[in-house]
C-alpha cells in the first residue's frame, strides 16, 4: 500500500486507531480535525465552519490516495452553525461533503464514509433536515445525519468515485459524552433489541473501517453494515434519495 491517507477526526477514538493501522500499512497519514495525533501529519479542520474546511483542503499536499470521513458528533444539544446548519448535519455530513468535493480533483483512491446503525432507524429527513419546524430530537438528528453519510457514498459512486460507506458498530469512545445515563441505557436497550453487538473497543471497530477502505470495492448499492458487505436498505434509497441529498448538499455548501 502507500500514498497519502487523510482521516478526519483522527485525533482519538476510531479515527486514531485507523490512522495508526494505516501508517503501519505504509500510508503517509494526515489527521484532519480539531485534535492532532502525535507523530502524524495534521490539518486543522472544523467541519462546522466552511472557511475552516476550505483551509484544510488547501493545506493538504498533492494527491490523496484514501479519504476516511470519520469525524462526527452524537447527541449534542440543539445548535446551529454560522450558516444556520443543525450541528449533527453540519459536522457529520455537510462539512464532509464540502471537504470531499474540494479534494475530489486530487483524489487518487477511495472515499470511505463512516456511518452508523442510525440509518436503520431513520431515512434522511428531507422534509425538515434542520429541525426548522419540528421539535429538535438529538437521536433523530444523529440518525438522519448518518443516513446522509451513507447516501453521500452512494451518490459519489454514481459519479465515478471509488466510494463506500461503513458502519463500525457501537464503540466505546468519547462521541457519547453528551448523552445522559438514561440516554445510554435507552441506546443499549434499542441496540440489543435489534441484535446489535455490545460496544467494541476502538481498535476492533477500526478493523471494520479498514476492511471498507482496503478490501475490493463491493457491488454498487452495497456498503459495510459490519465486516462483510451487504445491500443498502431499500428504504434509505427510496424516492431517489441519494440524488436528492446531493442536490440539497450542493446548494447548502455553495
Amino acid at each position: 500500500m502507500g500514498g497519502v491517507a487523510v482521516v478526519t477526526g483522527g485525533g482519538g477514538g476510531i479515527g486514531a486507531a485507523v490512522a495508526v493501522a494505516l501508517r503501519a500499512d505504509g500510508w503517509a497519514v494526515v489527521v484532519a480535525g480539531r485534535t492532532p495525533l502525535s507523530g502524524f501529519g495534521f490539518a486543522e479542520l472544523d467541519l462546522s465552519d466552511v472557511d475552516s474546511v476550505r483551509r484544510a483542503a488547501d493545506a493538504l499536499p498533492g494527491e490523496v490516495g484514501l479519504l476516511v470521513n470519520n469525524a462526527g458528533v452524537m447527541g449534542v444539544p440543539c445548535g446551529r452553525t454560522a450558516r444556520g446548519w443543525e450541528t449533527h448535519l453540519a459536522v457529520n455530513h455537510l462539512g464532509h461533503f464540502l471537504f470531499t468535493e474540494l479534494l475530489r480533483p486530487r483524489l487518487a483512491g477511495r472515499v470511505v464514509a463512516v456511518t452508523s446503525g442510525g440509518p436503520a432507524l431513520s431515512p434522511f429527513r428531507f422534509g425538515d433536515p434542520m429541525f426548522d419546524h419540528e421539535p429538535y430530537d438529538k437521536f433523530a438528528a444523529y440518525a438522519s445525519s448518518k443516513a446522509a453519510c451513507l447516501l453521500h457514498a452512494v451518490a459519489l459512486r454514481t459519479r465515478g468515485v471509488d466510494a463506500v460507506a461503513v458502519n463500525p458498530g457501537l464503540t466505546a469512545t468519547g462521541i457519547g459524552r453528551h448523552l445522559t445515563r438514561d440516554d445510554v441505557r435507552d441506546l443499549l436497550r434499542r441496540a440489543a433489541v435489534r441484535g446489535v453487538p455490545a460496544p467494541r473497543r476502538p481498535e476492533v471497530s477500526a478493523r471494520v473501517v479498514l476492511t471498507a477502505a482496503l478490501a475490493p470495492l463491493p457491488p454498487a448499492g452495497h456498503y459495510y453494515p459490519d465486516a462483510e458487505p451487504g445491500p443498502v436498505p431499500e428504504e434509505l434509497l427510496a424516492d431517489d434519495a441519494a440524488e436528492r441529498l446531493w442536490a440539497f448538499s450542493a446548494r447548502a455548501v455553495r
